[in-house]
């Protein structure tokens, strides 16, 4: 950081042209020549001059867009108000958002008989998080999820609702965990008239 005690006047003198035209040439320095000239363009590295103790930009006055090759930061990171984690090398940031579940399966007015697979093939899970099981049936029914880890080679099949039966013509929704290429399917009993949606929540 240029210091430019020297170029102070004291009460009374002259200001040679000398002094005048080193002022000019330290202020056309520092204007043009600095780490960020008047035009707001970088010729040099910017470098706080202290270690994690100043601010880029502010919660009520930021940045609209940064550009840049790469980036090291050591302690966290948000995206959209959520933080990234880290749960091994390397970190993966997805596109894909949480409210915006992707739609697995789905059957619309349709006759499914009593403890058979609904689907005719299995679901694969998309996207490691949850998966949302959304449905109403024309009489009381049990609802049972089947399902495969992707690591394993048999399914188990347990009831949802914690075993309680879904009444006749009332919505009922449930989510659970799963990983990217499980296997999932859905079975009712007694048959019904069901009407099904299965989705893939992304994100624990």
């Amino acid at each position: 950081m240029p210091y430019l005690d020297h170029l102070k006047v004291k009460p009374l003198s002259v200001i040679r042209s000398s002094t005048w035209n080193e002022l000019v040439g330290v202020v056309e320095d520092i204007g043009y020549e600095g780490g960020v000239d008047v035009y707001g363009y970088a010729h040099k590295d910017i470098i706080p001059e202290r270690d994690l103790a100043l601010n880029l930009g502010l919660n009520i006055k930021r940045f609209l867009k940064v550009n840049c090759g790469y980036g090291d930061f050591s302690y966290s990171v948000k995206v959209q108000g959520k933080e990234v984690l880290k749960d091994g090398d390397p970190i993966t940031v997805s596109e894909d958002k949480t409210t915006e579940p992707q739609l697995l399966g789905k059957v619309w007015g349709q006759a499914v008989g009593d403890y058979v697979d609904v689907f005719g093939s299995d679901l694969m899970v998309q996207r490691s998080g949850r998966v949302r099981v959304k449905l109403s049936a024309s009489t009381d029914v049990a609802v049972y999820l089947k399902h495969k880890p992707y690591d394993e080679a048999a399914a188990v099949i347990a009831a949802l609702n914690a075993g309680a039966t879904i009444k006749a013509n009332t919505w009922f929704e449930q989510e659970l965990a799963a990983m990217q290429k499980d296997y999932i399917n859905i079975r009712i009993s007694p048959g019904a008239t069901l009407n099904l949606m299965v989705l893939n929540v992304g994100s624990l």
